[in-house]
């Protein structure tokens, strides 16, 4: 005849006895499981195992979180640059781009800035949109001149340095004078307006807010 053990003692019993031992413990047809031998126990360890072990997937390690805010940064540096390849201030997708440490003073040329001076206030802001002079250091150049050979298109520069643009500089192609009229003897490029990037010129400030620029 089969048998099954007590629950308390671990003895033998019979399957059809009910009532065991001096100390009448009842036993039912069924087996007497600790909770977490029941499906419902296993199920509730499975719920916090897979709580425990989503939590220490969600939370890095300092050392990772340090890492993540490194690579941002990082990013931030680089991604100024992608940014600006075409923009507001100009297509310098197949711009010239020249590395070198220097210092220079800008200026826009004296007579567009004596002839903007004799417009009226709205044409005045448009024409000296940005700043008149800045000395600037930077460490790269670029420089898009997109006018296919004929020298009069408008000439677009952007100053970095540490990977931050510093300024910009438009220049146009002059043949005379803007104030008098005269011919030049030598007609070339010259500046038409510098934004830079601390004061707050309105198209420099514009861009900064679209792009999110530091």
């Amino acid at each position: 005849m089969a048998k099954r053990e007590c629950y308390i003692c671990k003895g033998k019993v019979k399957e059809n006895v009910t009532v065991y031992g001096h100390y009448k413990s009842e036993l039912s047809t069924t087996s007497h499981m600790k909770w977490y031998q029941t499906w419902k126990g296993l199920l509730l360890i499975l719920f916090i195992l897979g709580v425990f072990i989503g939590a220490c997937e969600e939370k890095p390690t300092s050392v990772a979180l340090n890492e993540a805010n490194k690579n941002s940064e990082n990013n931030d540096q680089t991604d100024e640059k992608s940014k600006l390849l075409n923009s507001y201030f100009g297509d310098f997708q197949q711009a010239k781009k020249v590395k070198s440490q220097a210092k220079e003073s800008l200026r826009v040329w004296e007579p567009q800035v004596k002839y903007s001076l004799t417009l009226s206030p709205a044409l005045r802001k448009v024409m000296l949109d940005g700043v008149t002079q800045l000395d600037i250091e930077y460490d790269e150049i670029w420089t898009s001149d997109n006018d296919g050979g004929l020298g009069k298109n408008d000439i677009y520069k952007l100053y970095w340095k540490e990977n931050k643009v510093q300024a910009c500089t438009i220049e146009k192609y002059y043949d005379s004078d803007p104030l008098t009229g005269e011919k030049l003897s030598e007609p070339s490029h010259k500046i038409w307006n510098i934004y830079s990037r601390y004061p707050r010129a309105s198209p420099w400030h514009l861009l900064k807010i679209q792009l999110r620029l530091p």
